[in-house]
């Protein structure tokens, strides 16, 4: 379905039958999550521990058997999951969340993300402005979830000084992929040595997710009734929306949410360079 009004509806993620479990999973004291605002690098994080975890089967076939996304999978069948349980989600702050890998990534990038997304699955169609989709996304628009303030901001002040919550940024994880997955398999408590913490990290570039994506085709089912000739693995380049974003659009977001994005690391200003 296209768009040809001034906002983009809410995109509410693909179900499963049964309803799928959402926020009202229940949850276990030996749980851990992997939360982040959409298109932040929930599902890359997902391959690394799937290739530091389970080598074997690290595949976007497979993925949601191993580390499960609420949004497709019923309760009754999370329950019946060995434990414990790594979780994808991308809710809200949720006391019950016992440990918590958070990924934070810069809002500019997730503007033009979002875009290239919601075209792929057909939410919106190429012609529809990026320009008009960054008033969408500041306003809260694109997805269920609020806006990456709000969103960021709530997890931040409510878990950052627990020992059970490990903050990474999108753009560290580039930069340092082989340190990230050390950081995550120290958190998670799992003993690897560094040939397979490389490996991992060597098998979840963004090449190696592309090749298994385009492998796997409309075998996957959550992406099977999107756009064949777009990626959901895309760029996966630090700052690549300086390429896509105008000034105006850039300068939108900063002035939104400059306080939010300089606490986690995000320069502003940069549109006045341009």
């Amino acid at each position: 379905m296209f768009f040809d009004g001034a906002a983009v509806p809410i995109v509410t993620l693909q179900r499963s039958a049964p309803p799928a479990a959402g926020r009202h999973l229940r949850v276990f004291d030996d749980d851990t999550f992997i939360v982040s605002y959409p298109k932040s690098g929930n599902t890359w994080v997902r391959f690394m521990l799937m290739n530091l975890m389970f080598p074997d089967e690290a595949s976007f076939l497979n993925m949601d058997d191993r580390i499960p996304d609420i949004y497709r999978t019923s309760d009754s069948r999370l329950v019946e999951y060995p434990r414990p349980r790594i979780i994808k989600s991308h809710e809200h702050p949720d006391p019950r969340y016992p440990r918590v890998i958070y990924i934070v990534r810069d809002p500019r990038a997730i503007a033009v993300s979002s875009w290239h997304y919601l075209v792929k699955v057909r939410r919106i169609p190429e012609t529809y402005p990026i320009r008009q989709s960054v008033e969408d996304f500041v306003a809260g628009r694109f997805f269920e979830y609020g806006t990456w303030q709000d969103h960021v901001s709530g997890w931040r002040s409510t878990r950052q000084f627990s020992a059970d919550f490990l903050l990474l940024r999108y753009e560290d994880m580039l930069d340092d992929p082989s340190g990230h997955v050390r950081r995550i398999a120290r958190f998670m408590g799992i003993d690897a040595d560094d040939d397979a913490i490389e490996k991992a990290a060597r098998n979840s570039s963004f090449a190696s997710m592309q090749k298994l994506e385009k492998q796997a085709g409309r075998a996957w089912q959550e992406m099977a009734q999107s756009r064949m000739d777009r990626l959901f693995i895309r760029r996966g380049v630090s700052q690549s929306w300086q390429d896509e974003l105008d000034p105006d659009s850039i300068r939108l977001i900063e002035d939104s949410w400059a306080d939010t994005m300089n606490l986690v690391g995000y320069e502003t200003g940069l549109s006045a360079d341009r």
